[in-house]
């Protein structure tokens, strides 16, 4: 589009400037969509100039050219998997049906591939600054807690974990006592262990 304003088609020496205009509006014209730009959310392929690309690259080019949204953001998804809009299960299905055997792949003893992702876009991941995670820890209860999202079944198997480790690393009778044990100690009563 630029490349067109730079330069204008050739007129001859007795076009005026406003005829110049006039041709330039008119070519550029095949670029906007007929109803006016879209800035939030798009149901149809309206931008002609890209007629020729896929829905999804074509929004995206639209998104560039016009400087909108293609889709929702991520915290509205979010927003809508919070509120049933959006279930598990659509999340499953788009994973199966995107990403084939892939997904199955295993990483490490963390589960397969497809179980992660799944747990990536059901529950969000907070990131910040070295200092700002710092001061969460710090001033919060987000170590000694489980958030309110927890399963139980996942609260059982942290806290079990929590109290085989702890019996066989600090509960061993007659070994001296550690400086770490005292931190232990609280931590263990946090759970619920002491």
């Amino acid at each position: 589009m630029a490349a067109a304003l730079q330069n204008p088609p050739a007129s001859g020496p007795a076009t005026a400037p406003a005829d110049d205009l006039a041709e330039q509006i008119e070519h550029l014209a095949h670029l906007l969509p007929s109803q006016g730009p879209i800035s939030v959310f798009v149901h149809h392929n309206t931008l002609h100039a890209v007629e020729s690309l896929s829905f999804a690259e074509g929004v995206c080019v639209g998104a560039d050219l016009y400087g909108c949204h293609p889709y929702l953001t991520e915290a509205a998804y979010r927003a809508e998997f919070e509120r049933g809009r959006i279930t598990a299960e659509d999340l499953e299905r788009e994973l199966h049906s995107s990403f084939d055997l892939e997904g199955e792949a295993l990483i490490g003893r963390l589960g397969t591939r497809h179980n992660l992702w799944l747990s990536m876009l059901a529950h969000p991941l907070w990131v910040g600054s070295p200092a700002e995670v710092r001061w969460f820890i710090e001033e919060t209860e987000a170590l000694v807690r489980f958030g309110p999202t927890t399963s139980e079944g996942d609260r059982c198997h942290a806290i079990d974990t929590t109290r085989r480790w702890m019996l066989r690393e600090v509960g061993v009778a007659g070994r001296p006592p550690r400086p770490l044990d005292a931190e232990v100690e609280k931590i263990g009563e946090a759970l619920g262990l002491g």
